[in-house]
């Protein structure tokens, strides 16, 4: 089996595996310029941004703060996606993080790659509602959503959903085998996720994950 591949494909909603041992992950912001994808690779909007500004959460690929970033206010902590230089993928809880957060300095000193979202879907197997990442209402939204899992053998799974709310996404992602899960971006023109022609949602230059096969 490849390394990336398509487990769930309707009109629904579209879920990809990923064996991150064997995937190199890549996190782009061109804050309105066009984000190149390689042939094979799998692409999803991870982070909404502020276009004039910055962004509202940490970003590193491959051990470098992806610019402009912006550590979130305390009150807005946020669950991130770790992804180790081994292949290791992992939650954090929420955390603001400030630069001297003990596992932002471990991502820029080991080459890690880190997307802070949310809010968590899912933790050790079951539901959770996010409520102490204080979102609004939009996460209860019926809408075009994307996010991402991890199953209890390490894959990685990304789900795009064509009009269901964050917590509709997460109990899809819990039945595809994922044991903890958060949230990325959602909404028309927002949401969106890319792979083997398999086009969901509206490739908008936002903030970009690409992830594609280690050669």
């Amino acid at each position: 089996m490849s390394s990336i591949s398509i487990v769930q494909s309707d009109n629904d909603a579209t879920i990809v595996q990923i064996d991150p041992v064997f995937c190199q992950f890549t996190v782009h912001a061109p804050l309105g310029e066009e984000i190149a994808v390689p042939d094979g690779a799998l692409s999803v909007n991870v982070n909404y941004v502020q276009l004039a500004e910055a962004h509202i959460a940490i970003m590193i690929s491959q051990g470098h703060h992806v610019q402009p970033e912006l550590p979130l206010p305390p009150d807005k902590p946020r669950t991130a996606l770790i992804i180790r230089s081994n292949g290791a993928a992992e939650f954090t809880g929420p955390i603001n993080a400030p630069e001297d957060e003990p596992i932002i300095l471990d991502a820029l000193e080991s080459g890690w790659t880190v997307v802070q979202a949310g809010p968590r879907l899912l933790a050790n197997g079951k539901a959770v509602s996010g409520e102490n990442e204080n979102f609004d209402d939009s996460v209860i939204r019926q809408t075009q959503q994307v996010g991402i899992g991890i199953t209890s053998a390490g894959k990685v799974l990304i789900g795009f959903v064509a009009n269901e709310t964050a917590a509709s996404l997460g109990a899809r992602l819990l039945k595809a085998g994922a044991t903890d899960a958060m949230k990325c971006d959602g909404g028309p023109g927002f949401a969106h996720l890319g792979f083997a022609g398999n086009i969901r949602g509206t490739a908008r230059p936002q903030t970009m994950l690409i992830v594609s096969q280690k050669t």
